[in-house]
């Protein structure tokens, strides 16, 4: 679905040339290559910054994902679907870039090395959530729980399919299970 129903949220030029960039900025350039096929020849609409900073905030430091990069969005104009969609779309472009990667390793093909070094990542260091909730600062084995940074989706607006499916889950309203890392912070129900 994510390159093949057209909305005005998120057109599908629009989706073509971010997948683009996220897949150069992967280093996968045959992908690369097959979605600028698709995608607008200039992707440096005013709309369209914001959100190539967002894809690559999420390629390379995903844990610097804020609500505040969020508001830069819906600053420049995308709706809360549409952000869902683009943390979506940067998603699944990663995991096929990286998927090539790997059938390159076990067909004893050449890889390209990356031009970033690898750093190890971190964890956040905020002792609360927005709602005031306790965060963890280190790792836990604690059961974690998480709040979104974007509205769920009214159950009333979801398909007659979702509608049966949700109450089967023992929840009312269904998350917004895009790209939860990007769009949302974890919690700690423990001490």
């Amino acid at each position: 679905m994510l390159f093949r129903q057209q909305d005005a949220d998120f057109p599908l030029d629009e989706r073509f040339a971010v997948a683009a960039k996220v897949a150069k900025l992967h280093q996968a350039d045959a992908l690369a290559a097959h979605y600028a096929g698709f995608g607008l020849a200039d992707p440096t609409t005013d709309r369209l910054v914001p959100a190539l900073a967002f894809a690559r905030l999420l390629t390379f430091t995903p844990v610097e994902a804020t609500p505040g990069a969020l508001h830069t969005l819906t600053s420049a104009g995308w709706s809360l679907r549409g952000i869902v969609t683009l943390a979506q779309l940067v998603a699944f472009v990663s995991f096929q870039s990286r998927l090539l990667l790997g059938l390159r390793a076990l067909n004893h093909k050449p890889i390209v090395s990356a031009d970033t070094p690898l750093v190890a990542g971190y964890w956040h260091t905020t002792p609360y959530a927005q709602s005031g909730k306790a965060a963890p600062v280190r790792f836990t084995r604690d059961e974690l729980h998480w709040e979104p940074w974007l509205a769920d989706k009214p159950l009333r607006n979801s398909t007659l399919k979702n509608r049966r499916f949700w109450p089967n889950m023992a929840i009312a309203t269904p998350p917004t299970f895009a790209c939860w890392r990007a769009t949302s912070r974890c919690w700690s129900s423990g001490p």
